[in-house]
């Protein structure tokens, strides 16, 4: 099935992490993309970016909005997978199986790199990077990352995806590649979760608005916009 031309995975979690746990002789890799609102519209006014994250092997479902519109659309009930909750356990489980993990952050961004630096220390596995404005993708990634066998870009979309998709031809030894958003800032403390309760409930999105007012216009597009055009795209009502 598919939403704004972008196929959605009913992928659980388990088989994410399962990846990471397989024998080296089962390895290949995997590049994860986490499908929330945002992303899916970006993705449907660009035809660049969707062709993106369709090359994309796991394809996850991240945002109440999605289920929804795929219940509605297609009768079908998927897994919403939040990417902060994967992200965390594929750090762990990395960790965990001796895995080096390679986290990428942006220059200018909320979370500088001494941030996350001061949160991982004394964890030798894990190693951060930051990604500046002018850097080729490629290059970045074959200067900083190869050695890496897991790599989560905190870059937002669209760049995280081209940042992944680049990442992918220049790092053919990597296991995982996972965008990841925002989690970095939760990681360093510089920005805080909604309530447990609340994220059960799919309305992450109050807490952020009421932390963030200036963000009204972001999850308006998430909230309002994203379920009225999907509901309505008639292109992709009978694709399954």
């Amino acid at each position: 099935m598919k939403i704004f031309g972008v196929e959605v995975n009913n992928c659980s979690e388990r088989e994410i992490l399962k990846h990471l746990e397989a024998s080296p002789q089962n390895e290949g890799m995997a590049t994860v993309a986490n499908l929330n609102p945002e992303i899916l519209l970006l993705a449907g006014e660009d035809s660049k970016f969707r062709e993106a994250l369709n090359d994309f092997d796991i394809k996850i479902v991240d945002g109440f909005g999605v289920c929804l519109v795929v219940f509605v659309k297609h009768f079908k009930k998927i897994a919403r997978t939040p990417g902060a909750d994967l992200a965390g356990k594929v750090l762990k489980t990395s960790v965990k199986r001796g895995l080096k993990v390679g986290l990428v952050n942006k220059s200018g961004g909320l979370s500088a790199q001494a941030d996350l630096e001061e949160r991982f220390a004394g964890i030798p596995s894990i190693e951060v990077f930051q990604l500046g404005e002018d850097d080729n993708y490629a290059e970045f990634a074959k200067k900083n990352l190869q050695e890496a066998d897991v790599v989560l870009a905190g870059l937002g979309a669209p760049e995280q995806e081209k940042f992944i998709a680049e990442a992918k031809k220049a790092l053919p030894n990597l296991k995982l590649a996972m965008g990841v958003g925002g989690t970095l800032d939760y990681w360093s403390g510089k920005q805080k979760r909604a309530p447990l309760w609340l994220r059960k409930l799919g309305l992450e999105w109050l807490f952020r608005f009421y932390r963030h007012p200036r963000r009204a216009g972001r999850i308006f597009r998430a909230t309002i916009i994203f379920p009225a055009k999907a509901l309505l795209d008639k292109k992709e009502a009978t694709k399954k």
